[in-house]
């Protein structure tokens, strides 16, 4: 299992805008084969920051989810971020 995480710095009046956007990729990401999981937070320190916590059953179905995202031209995100970093993470060992 792959955890990609993402942090966004968002621009000033774009929240709502960043919201919809984040959730909407949410709802299309699920559809993906190899999705297991999202999360979205926003950072208690700087409430301009959204991150993303997205698990998956292997980097290629992330990569496929990429490939897909790349075919929609309304989901250019340029405008609403100051950043957006975005970083992959093997799972080594999970607990509940």
């Amino acid at each position: 299992m792959i955890i990609v995480i993402v942090n966004h710095i968002v621009k000033s009046g774009m929240m709502d805008q960043a919201l919809r956007r984040i959730n909407s990729n949410g709802e299309l990401m699920s559809e993906i084969p190899g999705y297991i999981f999202r999360y979205l937070i926003r950072s208690n320190e700087n409430p301009a920051k959204l991150t993303t916590f997205t698990a998956w059953e292997q980097e290629e179905d992330f990569n496929r989810w990429l490939t897909f995202k790349r075919t929609l031209n309304e989901m250019d995100d340029t405008g609403m971020y100051e950043s957006s970093k975005r970083e992959l993470f093997t799972v080594l060992k999970g607990e509940v």
